[in-house]
């Protein structure tokens, strides 16, 4: 069994570097090469992390025979070439959610993972968040009773320059997170979304959307996302779930409460939960998911904890939401 990773990160906005972080924070990988359209990104992202290399070529990087595994982190709209290359090539390979915003992309990933003796594994990182595991469980040993409602928000503090405001709808965004995670409680396929979204700030894409979710076996989600709330409101990033059953419920509340550091001109709550940096390297639920990703690599096992057909589903949903947003109607899936 091979003891030592060789990785390589392709796409170096904020994510690729937090994936970076957390690959350097594991023993047995080494950070082989990083790859980014821009040569000064490229070279700047390998001197701060010590990669042996960097390009601006994709392909170059997919090639480099020290490389066994690579995560995509590119805008989720460029997924499919970095993902398909690397499966063709035979290397491992973690995928930054959603896998993509495209339903056709999301099919032929999945359609090619399935032929190819390689590990191909979606990051929904929910799924390694340990109140959400343990909300989870109580689902599992029917200690809720059937579930028969769920509510998520994710609100985000009015900013100029939101990542990814540009270049996909808010579901994308940040609500993939909420539909993953209300399959996998679920156990059970949307029946039919409705969704009305608003643009308030005139942006490329939507800023804010509620949408309603009927799943096969009666329960009603409903998600909210806001991306326009005002900053002296306090509140630069809102997550809260709540599951009712028949037997009793769950609230998951938002990740940073418990620390609140406070300025003359301001006050912050860190996440740390997430992607905390403890001592140099970094902790938190990313980190245990690349982990764990690593470990499935290293083990020649296929990931069970979340797999690609499950991401699929979430994309599955989340387009149909953007559909019902669109055309001011149900969506039946």
């Amino acid at each position: 069994m091979k003891t030592t990773l060789g990785v390589g990160v392709i796409g170096l906005g904020e994510f690729g570097e937090k994936h970076l972080q957390a690959y350097r924070s594991l023993s047995g990988v080494q950070i082989v090469s990083v790859c980014s359209r821009s040569r000064e990104r490229a070279e700047d992202v390998a001197h701060k992390f010590e990669a042996k290399r960097w390009t601006t070529d994709l392909r170059q990087l997919i090639a480099d025979p020290e490389i066994d595994a690579v995560s995509v982190t590119t805008s989720e709209d460029r997924h499919l070439e970095p993902v398909l290359s690397a499966i063709e090539a035979g290397k491992h390979v973690f995928i930054e959610k959603p896998i993509t915003t495209d339903l056709s992309d999301a099919q032929q990933m999945v359609e090619a993972c399935s032929h190819a003796d390689v590990t191909v594994m979606p990051g929904h990182i929910m799924r390694f968040a340990p109140r959400y595991v343990l909300v989870r469980d109580e689902i599992k040993r029917g200690a809720l009773g059937k579930v028969t409602s769920m509510y998520a928000r994710r609100n985000v503090a009015r900013r100029p320059n939101i990542p990814m405001a540009g270049r996909a709808h808010p579901v994308f965004r940040t609500g993939v997170h909420d539909i993953d995670v209300a399959l996998w409680y679920m156990d059970s396929p949307v029946n039919q979304v409705y969704c009305l979204d608003r643009n308030v700030q005139g942006r490329e894409q939507p800023d804010m959307f509620w949408a309603l979710l009927e799943f096969a076996n009666g329960a009603i989600m409903c998600l909210e996302s806001n991306w326009t709330v005002p900053r002296g409101a306090g509140i630069r990033s809102e997550t809260v779930m709540e599951v009712i059953g028949t037997e009793g419920a769950a609230k998951i509340g938002p990740p940073t409460a418990g620390l609140t550091l406070m300025y003359e001109q301001d006050q912050f709550s860190p996440n740390t939960r997430w992607w905390p940096m403890i001592h140099g390297n970094m902790g938190g639920a990313l980190r245990d998911e690349i982990q764990y990703f690593v470990e499935c690599v290293l083990e020649g096992v296929k990931p069970s904890v979340v797999t690609m057909g499950e991401a699929l589903e979430t994309v599955r949903v989340a387009a149909a939401i953007v559909q019902s947003a669109r055309s001011g109607k149900v969506v039946r899936l």
